[in-house]
């Protein structure tokens, strides 16, 4: 049984994270990405960035949730899966 709800986290972190995020690149989504321009480089720093970031914090604290690593890495997956997922720095 708690290898359903581990799975069924996954999906609800991929389907929040594809509502969430936009659908497509560019896309407004309800929770931008952070964007920020640095000299003649723009930064582009995509949600599993923030998210695997998370996930090392509560790592290094030790904090124990299946449910919620599963959810954050459904999240992860599915920002991975837009094709400009590792552009994260671009000339101006």
């Amino acid at each position: 049984m708690e290898i359903i709800l581990v799975i069924a986290f996954f999906v609800l972190g991929f389907i929040i994270d594809y509502i969430a995020s936009g659908k497509r690149v560019n896309g407004k989504g309800i929770i931008p990405s952070l964007k920020f321009n640095l000299g003649k480089f723009k930064f582009h720093i995509h949600h599993w960035v923030g998210l695997l970031l998370l996930i090392l914090i509560f790592l290094l604290i030790n904090y124990q949730n299946y449910y919620l690593y599963s959810f954050l890495i459904g999240m992860i997956i599915r920002s991975l899966s837009v094709p400009d997922s590792f552009r994260i720095i671009t000339k101006i």
